[in-house]
């Protein structure tokens, strides 16, 4: 199958499906979609997955080793081999097209319109594989103020890591909200939704002040848990943040 044509159809049948999705609106507008690729894209995925020793630590925190990414980018893909290669590019471009961030302002218009006045804005996408072990977690935040949106696409082999999904949370104090990605302590939320861990499923969110999000420690996992992240941000990110200092949670 020639690059072209893989990268259209890629292209049609992710858009296909999120044209069909629908939207929950609490605590924050997400979705939750299972089988989001065809069967056979799905095994395509897992079988071409890097190599383990392609994954890299983040290089902003060297100590965290709990983590691995595999940015999908041109300088990266282009160690992989041509079989593996060829299909991750066609994937990024389907990702990263102007054609996939435009039904996701369709399918999110009305709260992008009460954020941003406007569907105009330009945005940039970054795509990468993430290899997580037992020792991973992150505390309940909202991301960061340049994000627009998140799309967190599950790759397990099978079922057997469903307890280990993202967690959508809600503050006990019901008027708190924080626009800058500041990670908050576990016990001042409540755990709304806990998206399972399937193969070929997808949650994605679009950011504001109350898209708190997190993962507890995945204790009692023994394999690794795949899965690749979406990441549409502002091209020129000059919002002022919403959030006031008085709103922010004390750690005493």
């Amino acid at each position: 199958m020639l690059d072209t044509t893989l990268n259209q159809f890629l292209e049609d049948d992710i858009c296909r499906k999120l044209s069909k999705v629908e939207l929950s609106t609490t605590p924050y507008p997400h979705f939750f979609a299972e089988d989001f690729f065809t069967p056979l894209v799905y095994k395509q995925i897992r079988s071409l997955l890097p190599d383990d020793d392609c994954y890299e630590y983040n290089s902003r925190q060297p100590s965290l080793k709990s983590r691995r990414h595999f940015n999908l980018d041109p300088s990266r893909l282009e160690l992989l081999i041509q079989t593996k290669r060829n299909f991750w590019v066609a994937l990024f471009n389907a990702l990263t097209g102007e054609r996939f961030t435009g039904e996701m302002k369709r399918k999110f218009k009305y709260y992008l319109l009460k954020r941003y006045g406007n569907l105009n804005f330009e945005t940039k996408t970054r795509v990468e594989l993430i290899r997580d072990t037992c020792e991973w977690e992150i505390q309940p935040h909202s991301d960061h103020p340049s994000k627009v949106f998140t799309l967190l696409f599950y790759l397990p082999e099978d079922n057997s890591l469903y307890n280990y999904g993202t967690s959508v949370y809600m503050p006990k104090d019901q008027s708190f909200v924080d626009d800058r990605g500041t990670r908050f302590p576990y016990e001042k939320f409540l755990e709304y939704k806990r998206f399972n861990f399937i193969p070929n499923s997808v949650f994605a969110f679009m950011k504001n002040e109350r898209s708190f999000h997190g993962r507890p420690k995945c204790a009692g996992m023994t394999q690794y848990r795949d899965w690749m992240n979406c990441s549409i941000k502002l091209t020129d990110f000059s919002t002022e943040i919403r959030t006031s200092d008085k709103n922010m949670f004390s750690n005493n």
